[in-house]
């Protein structure tokens, strides 16, 4: 097979910019009392603005059962933060 010059730039290219590439994933924070405190009040003010009868049932029950995972009650009952419990 006969390589030419551009070829051989390009397979250059791709090696250094595809193969050499470390692919770190990005972790969520660890949950605070106020990271669930803020993520309740901005699902407060999405259910607020919504149409009802155009809001998606699932998605919403999908993300109150991520907020409040058994986890997040855990954190909350041992933080036992009274600014944040109401």
């Amino acid at each position: 097979m006969i390589f030419y010059p551009m070829q051989k730039k390009r397979e250059d290219y791709h090696y250094k910019r595809f193969s050499i590439c470390d692919y770190k994933y990005q972790t969520e924070p660890a949950a605070t009392p106020q990271s669930i405190l803020l993520e309740a009040l901005k699902l407060k003010k999405l259910v607020e603005k919504i149409n009802p009868f155009r809001l998606n049932q699932d998605a919403l029950f999908f993300q109150l059962q991520q907020l409040l995972s058994e986890d997040n009650l855990l954190l909350l009952q041992n933080e036992n933060e009274t600014n944040i419990i109401r």
